[in-house]
């Protein structure tokens, strides 16, 4: 009696388990459109950068360590003092890496060997600074980072990076981009739909990616005697793109 009634409910689960499973399979069948169009739209914004980025260096050598080391830091906290004295508003300025370098009787450059057996004949100190203005009116920014380099190299400063400029707050642009992207992608696909007979009925899926592009300018390296060095920021460039997924049904004619 008690194997019946097992059986019973065992075989009752069964069908309440298949009857489910076709239930869930029609409606998953149902939440895929069974026709889709993907678009993609572009957008992109200029704006003028409003931060900077400065990689400046101090590179010395002496026939001891000691030696080159002091020299380094003597200039290397004279570039720092004269770059702090300009009053440039939001400064910060960090060290990023600091290296010693023996070289040898042999070496005809200033790039150390990596291995020998030779004379270590003196050492050679680098002293790598960052030197970031950030948040300041677009319009004085380039005549800021001229002013930096130009009293970097008069204090010391005998290698350098740079400048790289970028926006400090850039969600504002990129939301334009985005904005101008979606446009784009929606137009695409509302003229394929009226180009094919067919009425979009909703979005299905979309993917957004967006991305800055930073606008670096390079420039030569000048003497202490010379003007100023020539900077233009330019301008940022923010792209956004987006790929969209629309379901559609063709239209039925009217009778």
């Amino acid at each position: 009696m008690a194997f019946r009634w097992i059986r019973t409910a065992l075989l009752s689960f069964l069908v309440v388990l298949c009857f489910s499973t076709l239930i869930w399979n029609a409606n998953a069948q149902d939440l895929t459109p069974q026709n889709t169009i993907t678009v993609q739209g572009s957008g992109l914004v200029t704006a003028k950068p409003d931060s900077v980025q400065l990689y400046l260096g101090v590179q010395t050598q002496g026939e001891t360590i000691e030696a080159a080391r002091q020299e380094n830091s003597q200039k290397s906290a004279a570039v720092i003092r004269s770059i702090r004295a300009l009053g440039v508003p939001n400064l910060e300025i960090q060290t990023t890496s600091f290296n010693v370098y023996p070289f040898y009787a042999t070496e005809t450059s200033l790039t150390p060997l990596s291995s020998g057996e030779n004379k270590i004949v003196g050492y050679r100190v680098n002293n790598q600074l960052r030197v970031q203005v950030e948040d300041v009116n677009s319009t004085k920014l380039s005549g800021y980072s001229s002013q930096i380099i130009d009293t970097a190299l008069k204090a010391g400063t005998n290698t350098s990076g740079g400048p790289n400029f970028y926006l400090s707050q850039r969600s504002h642009a990129q939301q334009e981009a985005l904005k101008f992207a979606i446009q784009q992608a929606h137009q695409i696909a509302e003229t394929v739909a009226h180009e094919t007979g067919v009425r979009l009925t909703g979005i299905y899926n979309m993917e957004v990616y967006s991305q800055p592009t930073i606008m670096s300018r390079s420039f030569a390296m000048a003497k202490p005697e010379t003007t100023s060095t020539p900077i233009e920021s330019g301008e940022i460039e923010v792209t956004s793109h987006i790929t969209i997924r629309y379901s559609f049904k063709p239209i039925t004619a009217s009778k």
